[in-house]
């Protein structure tokens, strides 16, 4: 990819998208990124003012780009009502749609395609591959495997080139939804352990999902996925006593599963009133099953891991906990 100088980023405002930016400037490039809202950027990033879901507007942002980076989406992987699900699926589906078409017009050599870990059944089982089984059992993975059928669809034509990356549960200072709530319930102390369970779990440090998707962008195989993740996988149990001692609040208790089952049991009329419970059925189930991605196909690619995810803890806590002040 020696002649590639522009690339095109959606979702450049979210948590790995703004994480991705400083990267791909250090490398050498000039970006064009498309936002709903006008943000402030760095110095040599052209801002495109434009939905998504608009395809004149993702059309302006591909003129002139060598390749194209597709990081935006609906991330909420609860979605409740008919008029949230139709949302994401005009943005994940429709956005999508657009950025291909747009890309194969303006003559872009190369697209990254975001898609999630969410795709794999039930999220769970250990050293997962890009063959294992993949199904929609919500409707934000029915969205992200549409997004790849689209990407595939293209390849398969000749249209495009496209590479397809899975990342699992991304952490790094400005991070929200799962990770924020889990720093919530675990500084007020309403987070247990389950006693007697230890799951693995795949994270992966935006510091990592940066770096990676830079380096797919170059280097990865046309028509592929590939799962991004840290170099290993984590206990889970270790993984939430670290943000506890980040947060200098006391470490998680363990509870027999017997007793968090019965205070979900117990907390799940709330639902009915409007009232949402820290726990549910749902989350309960992921503190017990482990869900650990196989990185064989990213670093046969040739990327390395440069961030141990210390740090990138360490900052999203302190940006957490700044947040609250």
């Amino acid at each position: 990819m020696a002649t590639q100088k522009t690339i095109a980023v959606t979702g450049a405002s979210g948590l790995i998208g703004s994480h991705l930016l400083p990267v791909l400037l250090e490398e050498g490039y000039q970006l064009r990124v498309l936002s709903r809202r006008l943000q402030e950027y760095s110095p040599g990033i052209i801002q495109i003012q434009g939905d998504i879901r608009s395809a004149d507007a993702v059309c302006h942002l591909m003129r002139g780009c060598n390749a194209a980076i597709h990081l935006a989406g609906v991330a909420h992987t609860s979605l409740r009502s008919q008029t949230e699900m139709d949302e994401a699926g005009h943005i994940n589906v429709g956005g999508t749609r657009n950025v291909l078409a747009a890309a194969q017009n303006a003559g872009v050599e190369r697209v990254l395609l975001a898609s999630s870990a969410h795709v794999y059944a039930g999220q769970e089982g250990t050293d997962l591959e890009e063959n294992s089984p993949t199904v929609g059992d919500s409707y934000y993975a029915r969205t992200k495997l549409m997004v790849e059928r689209a990407g595939l669809e293209a390849v398969s034509a000749n249209r495009l080139a496209v590479v397809i990356v899975r990342p699992c549960l991304t952490y790094g200072p400005g991070v929200h939804f799962n990770l924020e709530s889990l720093m919530r319930a675990t500084q007020g102390h309403y987070y247990f352990h389950v006693r007697g369970r230890n799951p693995m779990r795949s994270f992966l440090s935006v510091g990592n999902a940066a770096a990676a998707i830079s380096h797919l962008l170059r280097s990865g195989e046309n028509g592929r996925i590939y799962n991004l993740a840290d170099r290993s996988p984590q206990s889970l149990v270790e993984f939430v006593d670290s943000l506890a001692d980040l947060m200098q609040v006391s470490r998680p208790r363990k509870l027999p599963l017997f007793a968090i089952r019965a205070a979900v049991t117990a907390t799940v009329p709330l639902q009915w009133i409007g009232l949402s419970s820290p726990i549910n059925h749902e989350s309960l189930r992921k503190l017990t099953v482990s869900f650990t991605l196989d990185v064989t196909a990213l670093a046969s690619s040739g990327f390395r891991w440069s961030d141990d995810g210390l740090v990138t803890r360490k900052r999203m806590v302190e940006a957490y906990i700044a947040s609250r002040e």
